[in-house]
């Protein structure tokens, strides 16, 4: 791994972060995560009313202490940007909703919904009502 030579400016920034602000800061994003499930820096950062970069080196600090963690979702920022989920780390399952196997919402449990897949001739989707 290469060592970057970091920007006076990112030294004296991290400097003037007391550890009451990044507590602070913590509460802040774990509050959001409580409400949200999950989110990208970006979603978190609008709920909190916080600076997109500043909830961003906070997560990682939150990763690093084991506060938060990563599921393996991603989603597009506001830029189209590929960014990862994160959520609360005592939350064992991911709560963002992956297309490849969420269920529809018209379906009532995951029997029908796969019921509708054996008795889909055509790659479509029915639901046979019982």
């Amino acid at each position: 791994m290469s060592n970057r030579k970091l920007p006076d400016t990112s030294h004296a920034a991290n400097k003037a972060a007391t550890e009451e602000m990044r507590r602070t800061h913590y509460g802040k994003i774990i509050s959001a995560l409580k409400v949200l499930g999950s989110g990208i820096y970006e979603q978190i950062a609008d709920y909190c009313g916080m600076d997109k970069h500043q909830v961003g080196r906070r997560l990682s600090e939150m990763e690093g202490l084991q506060l938060v963690w990563k599921p393996g979702a991603k989603k597009p920022t506001k830029s189209n940007r590929m960014a990862y989920v994160y959520q609360l780390t005592g939350d064992s399952q991911p709560k963002t909703e992956n297309e490849a196997v969420a269920y529809r919402k018209d379906v009532k449990n995951a029997a029908d919904y796969a019921s509708g897949i054996i008795n889909s001739k055509s790659g479509s989707f029915s639901v046979q009502n019982t």
